[in-house]
């Protein structure tokens, strides 16, 4: 998980799969918690479709539970017009300042 946050807190997104198996391990291990074995860490370029979705009239801005082509879901906010069903990708993520918690912001595609 550490290694997770600190690529997170550069603004880089990076999953660990299974070295083994070749599963995408979630959330981040640095053991596969199919069979154990150890995971590569890998860089990718998320993308995935809109599963469920909201207006924050709190926040003003549209949230939702992404899933990725890798199987992963991910809660996040969408910068742009897009609702459920639509296919977006991640255009930024990183550690909050304030909360010290993970955020990934979609862009539809």
């Amino acid at each position: 998980m550490e290694r997770f946050l600190e690529s997170l807190s550069r603004g880089v997104f990076i999953l660990a799969r299974c070295s083994s198996c070749e599963m995408f391990v979630w959330p981040p291990s640095d053991t596969c918690s199919r069979c154990l074995s150890d995971v590569e860490w890998i860089s990718i370029k998320p993308k995935g479709k809109i599963v469920a979705s909201s207006v924050s009239h709190l926040l003003g801005k549209r949230l939702a539970l992404v899933e990725l082509e890798q199987g992963i879901r991910l809660f996040g906010t969408v910068d742009g017009e897009a609702s459920e069903g639509s296919h977006v990708m991640l255009s930024s993520c990183g550690i909050d300042d304030k909360n010290h918690r993970p955020y990934y912001v979609f862009k539809p595609i």
